[in-house]
């Protein structure tokens, strides 16, 4: 036996289902504001600092540190320093708040 079903409205488009299409939308949009951002952020280092974040951070085949360091001409020691420059750069740049690792003296993205 066939008993029917009662319901309201298929063509009414219920809250959950339009909260979520506005996240998405939302966040793709702030998504791509960031990449451009960033992007800007990057086009402003100089050259060294610019191929240090792009080698080791944005190309489709990320270099480690202990190869790209020797690469650039520096020893391991300066390669840290100077990468921890370059990324509280960026940072500030993209008005990111940057506190020390008090362990490793590091700077760290909040």
């Amino acid at each position: 036996m066939h008993e029917a079903r009662y319901h309201g409205e298929t063509n009414t488009i219920h809250k959950a289902t339009e909260s979520t299409a506005i996240f998405n939308v939302d966040s793709t949009e702030h998504l791509q504001i960031r990449t451009q951002h960033i992007e800007y952020a990057v086009k402003q280092l100089n050259l060294a600092e610019r191929e240090m974040i792009e080698r080791r951070y944005l190309a489709s085949e990320t270099e480690y540190d202990f190869l790209l360091c020797h690469e650039l001409g520096m020893s391991e020691r300066t390669y840290r320093r100077f990468k921890a420059r370059v990324i509280d750069k960026l940072a500030f740049m993209l008005s990111l708040e940057v506190k020390n690792d008090e362990t490793t003296n590091v700077p760290l993205t909040v």
